[in-house]
């Protein structure tokens, strides 16, 4: 906060230097457990500057420590933290972590959110972000079934990753997965459904911003329609604020979504469609 009031939010060369302290602190300290630039950049395999800015330097080595050991051969990476116990490892507050390393593939963000939803999940935060090498670091701050973190629950926290890695392994079994996750009760909140679409003409990516009435299986519903319309999800930012939400998707495809205005008008009257039918 403090260096966008000096700097302002969007000033260039202030970012810069942001994303290039971060990544160097990351790589010294990596460098001092052992782990040689060289394994830490082909884990990393060109992450977007976003990473950097997303993350701090000790999330971002959790993270690597498990990403420089994981085969992807033998399927996805999933972590699990705690974020804010107390002394005891009881959850006064915070949330849970649920980290996602493994290649990109269609349908990935949907699957995910509807896993995390079949185990009554409720997703609070997401980091989504894919290298250009094709790998996805997906980080989900998530909470339990009581609106609190999972705390110190090993049997729990083992579910989770093997729930995950078995259930993103592979591709051709993502449709199955979604549609068989059906959302918990939905809570009743009179807010209609918005969508605004920004497109962007350098890389052809569209900013998709989605505010809505929270309730439970959200994501997992704007999972589904991503996928039923073949939209990959790149990035996302999710914001709770009380009674709402206010997400937004960094959406594309291969075939020029950002210039095909029927597609994106089609998208955006699913999406309002589909979520206000609850309320």
């Amino acid at each position: 906060t403090r260096d966008c009031l000096a700097g302002g939010l969007a000033d260039p060369v202030q970012k810069e230097a942001r994303i290039e302290s971060t990544e160097e602190r990351a790589l010294s300290a990596m460098e001092k457990l052992g782990i040689s630039r060289s394994a830490v950049r082909k884990a990393w395999d060109q992450p977007p500057a976003e990473y950097f800015l997303r993350y701090d330097v000790d999330e971002i080595i959790w993270q690597t420590q498990e990403m420089v050991r994981h085969d992807l051969d033998r399927g996805p990476l999933v972590l699990v933290r705690n974020l804010g116990l107390n002394q005891d490892g009881g959850a006064d507050e915070g949330g849970t972590e649920v980290f996602l390393y493994t290649r990109n593939q269609r349908n990935l963000f949907a699957a995910s959110v509807a896993a995390l939803d079949q185990l009554h999940l409720s997703i609070q935060d997401a980091r989504i972000h894919t290298s250009s090498g094709g790998l996805c670091f997906n980080a989900y701050i998530v909470l339990g079934a009581n609106g609190r973190p999972i705390g110190n629950d090993p049997a729990f926290i083992d579910h989770i990753r093997e729930t995950l890695a078995k259930e993103l392994r592979h591709a051709d079994a993502y449709p199955q997965i979604v549609s068989r996750r059906v959302p918990r009760n939905l809570r009743q909140f009179a807010i209609p459904t918005t969508v605004e679409i920004t497109t962007r003409a350098g890389d052809g990516m569209v900013e998709l911003r989605v505010v809505a009435a929270d309730r439970p299986g959200l994501l997992a519903r704007l999972g589904m329609i991503f996928m039923e319309l073949n939209v990959s999800v790149h990035g996302a930012r999710i914001t709770t604020l009380g009674e709402r939400v206010e997400d937004v998707f960094e959406v594309g495809d291969e075939s020029h979504l950002s210039t095909d205005r029927q597609r994106l008008t089609a998208l955006t009257d699913q999406i309002c469609r589909r979520l206000d039918e609850e309320l």
